[in-house]
């Protein structure tokens, strides 16, 4: 049987010391798939920086998508804001995204500001002790963007 990652099933194979039998995996097709992402990720300027707006859910299948795109307004501006108003979920994979880019921003000086808007959002922020760690907004109305 061939091998390819991610389509993993438990075979029990006879153990050459004869012994119990040990599990080996091959590679018949998964029935589990990663679904696709559910965000929506859009980059706009606003005077003195520019904002990322996020729609729908910033989990594991977001993640790579939001790092990417923290990464390129990062890289042309030294403030970013991430609004996240419209952000239905967010779990601890995307949160550790923001953690990081806040972080980098920050060594060089640079400012990550989020509006969380959202109660989920809202509620992992504080569950995780972000809130008070992170620069947020609660009053999106300072900054001259569109929802």
């Amino acid at each position: 049987m061939s091998s390819a990652p991610g389509n993993q099933h438990t075979h029990h194979v006879a153990n050459p010391t004869g012994h119990d039998e040990l599990p080996r995996i091959d590679s018949r097709p998964s029935r589990f798939r990663a679904r696709p992402s559910r965000a929506q990720i859009d980059t706009v300027p606003f005077p003195g920086g520019l904002a990322i707006r996020i729609r729908g859910e910033l989990d594991i299948a977001s993640a790579g998508s939001l790092e990417r795109a923290l990464a390129r307004a990062a890289a042309a501006s030294a403030v970013v804001l991430l609004d996240l108003r419209r952000t239905s979920f967010m779990d601890a994979v995307a949160l550790n995204v923001v953690v990081r880019t806040d972080r980098q921003m920050r060594a060089c000086g640079g400012r990550l500001i989020l509006v969380p808007g959202t109660l989920a959002v809202c509620r992992l922020l504080r569950v995780s002790g972000m809130f008070s760690r992170l620069e947020i907004v609660e009053d999106s109305t300072q900054w001259p963007i569109s929802a």
